[in-house]
């Protein structure tokens, strides 16, 4: 019942026997990247749970990857402690070789991570085909990284650096800064210092970043979200003679500190909190607080009390973050069903994406930089819709999880599949059992 004729016509001078052999391997691939991609996750989950301080470095590989146009160079200062996930990962990155590339492992790392210290929120995995230094050197010899953030970045540069890399509005800003909530220093990598990171160092991926920035609850006045905020601190950190591990400088470091949650219950003096100049920028306007001369240094303080009377008074408020901070401190729910999506914007950024699962062609004019998904059946969530100017804060309710692409819309691939195959043995049929003329 297949008109096989035109088809045999077309190979009739190729190898019958390795079309069919090839068509069946790469349906065989096709067909088997979801257990590929699931058999890969549980090697790296093994990894995390052997030592959950991988969670926060696996999170932090995969976005300096992302900056790095997934052309990472282990040299560059910014990317100091990297060696150790790498290192991690190489053998999970070696046994996937030819079928995920580096790149994809380690955005499928920060994935596992974020699940794992999230208490089991999906966070999956729904393309791959990246490439970068994990496949061919030589593809990163005409790449040239972004620039990373700096930990002094004011509430409007850190909204332009975010747009300029990777497309975000200032509510996925605002969204994806909330990684630092399993985060941690190492003051020969960085210049801060302080073991429990921004948030006690639990390793728990939630909301509480957003919580220890503002006070009052949502619907509170600007005044209250600033007045019932906790009390910070500045510190000014003097690393001078220090050299890190590639024997450069580490500059003296700025940032802000105060007794966390930890300290309050052993009151122990030594397990503070801190943030940057950086996370400081989402509740407070530093534009024109910071020194003039380079180092950081904040002129106004976090708040007042009765022990500080500041010449400069209180740091402004950021009115274009700080309602949204607000928001994610009361609703955990809602930031991690937002920081999934702004995490996959991340990880996708740059590429083009296949999403027919006819394998419509037309939505990757450039192989090199096209995206498959793992999953022709499932589609991932559309990310936060970028606002019309990076300035305004966008409301978005969370929607369902993906839902199943109808069975019915995978029937055209399969069908041209089979029907390929058939016809290729009908007409290996026809060579094996056809008459062979006689030699006189």
């Amino acid at each position: 019942f297949f008109n096989c004729q035109p088809i045999i016509d077309k190979i009739m001078y190729h190898s019958i026997y390795e079309i069919i052999k090839s068509l069946m391997t790469n349906a065989t691939i096709v067909t088997n990247i979801t257990s590929i991609v699931a058999e890969a996750q549980a090697k790296i989950r093994v990894l995390i749970d052997g030592d959950v301080n991988l969670a926060p470095k696996f999170l932090r590989l995969a976005f300096h990857d992302a900056v790095s146009l997934n052309c990472l160079d282990i040299s560059n200062p910014d990317n100091l402690g990297l060696q150790f996930p790498i290192a991690a990962l190489n053998p999970v990155v070696v046994h996937y070789k030819g079928l995920l590339s580096q790149a994809d492992i380690w955005v499928m790392a920060a994935g596992v991570a974020c699940e794992v210290t999230s208490g089991g929120w999906k966070f999956p995995m729904y393309y791959y085909g990246r490439g970068g230094a994990g496949v061919e050197v030589d593809e990163c010899q005409n790449v040239t990284p972004l620039d990373f953030p700096s930990p002094d970045l004011t509430t409007h540069t850190l909204l332009q650096y975010f747009r300029e890399t990777f497309g975000f509005n200032t509510r996925e800003t605002v969204v994806v800064m909330g990684a630092h909530t399993i985060g941690s220093f190492t003051r020969r990598h960085s210049g801060f210092h302080n073991k429990s990171g921004w948030v006690d160092g639990r390793h728990v991926l939630d909301h509480e970043y957003y919580r220890v920035l503002v006070g009052g609850i949502p619907s509170s006045s600007r005044l209250t979200k600033l007045d019932d905020a906790p009390f910070w601190e500045k510190l000014y950190l003097v690393n001078e003679g220090m050299k890190s591990p590639l024997n450069t400088s580490i500059p003296n470091r700025f940032m802000w500190t105060r007794r966390g949650d930890a300290a309050e219950d052993s009151g122990n003096d030594e397990i503070p909190i801190i943030m940057t100049n950086v996370d400081m920028a989402l509740v407070r306007d530093l534009a024109s607080e910071l020194n003039s001369d380079g180092s950081g240094r904040v002129l106004c303080d976090f708040s007042l009390n009765d022990e500080v009377r500041s010449l400069h008074g209180r740091c402004p408020a950021a009115d274009l973050t700080i309602d949204l901070i607000s928001d994610f401190k009361y609703n955990n729910t809602l930031w991690l069903v937002e920081f999934e999506r702004v995490l996959g914007k991340m990880f996708t950024y740059g590429y083009d994406l296949q999403r027919s699962s006819e394998g419509d062609d037309t939505f990757c004019p450039d192989d090199s930089k096209c995206l498959t998904l793992v999953d022709l059946n499932v589609f991932p969530l559309e990310t936060l819709i970028p606002s019309s100017s990076p300035t305004e804060a966008v409301r978005v309710v969370p929607t369902a999880m993906p839902q199943a692409v109808s069975a019915a819309s995978s029937m055209p691939l399969l069908s041209s599949m089979t029907t390929i195959i058939v016809c290729c043995a009908v007409a290996l049929l026809q060579s094996v059992t056809a008459p062979k003329a006689r030699v006189r």
